[in-house]
């Protein structure tokens, strides 16, 4: 195990999938995870962005300090697991439903990217805009539905699919903030 993953089991959960040992499922989706998954596969709705900018009198955001603080963040909020899994429906032949899945452990690495620009506005805008537009992969169980771009040490871009959070999202950032004091 790499230093950049963490685990379930570094939190005291035990999460065992009997379909697959990336993911454990845990219960079928309600009507608002359903609508913001469907509004996601059918291009409706992309992603939610939250932005921040970190200071810190002593040092910069290092990987070392953002993944300590990013594993005290997914300790506390199990939605940032989440995955939307299909599965075929009990009741009528040929159907499927969504269920949530909770991830058995994220590879920090693969849902966080260091980037630097050039210091204008327009560059800072430009990741913006690009990481707003990505569309996450809803079929990849390997991966969480959200992902962090840090810009130059200091703006962070928090983005992630709806189905996972919604007004949490300012929750979650102002943890993640007390995390890396």
């Amino acid at each position: 195990m790499t230093p950049s993953e963490f685990t379930s089991e570094q939190v005291g959960r035990d999460l065992r999938s009997k379909s697959d040992s990336r993911y454990e499922m845990i219960r079928k989706a309600g009507p608002f995870e359903t609508m913001f998954n469907l509004f996601h596969e059918l291009g409706i709705q992309s992603n939610i962005l939250v932005s921040a900018t970190y200071t810190h009198s002593k040092s910069e955001l290092t990987a070392a300090v953002l993944f300590e603080a990013l594993r005290v963040v997914i300790d506390q909020h199990p939605a940032l697991g989440i995955l939307g899994v299909d599965q075929p429906s009990q009741k009528k032949k040929g159907n499927h439903r969504l269920w949530e899945a909770r991830l058995n452990a994220i590879n920090l690495t693969d849902c966080v990217e260091f980037v630097r620009h050039d210091g204008e506005d327009q560059g800072l805008r430009r990741i913006i805009e690009k990481s707003h537009n990505e569309w996450f992969d809803t079929e990849d169980r390997a991966r969480p539905l959200w992902k962090l771009v840090v810009v130059n040490n200091t703006h962070i871009l928090f983005v992630y699919h709806h189905m996972i959070a919604d007004g949490l999202s300012i929750c979650v950032s102002s943890e993640f903030a007390g995390g890396t004091e």
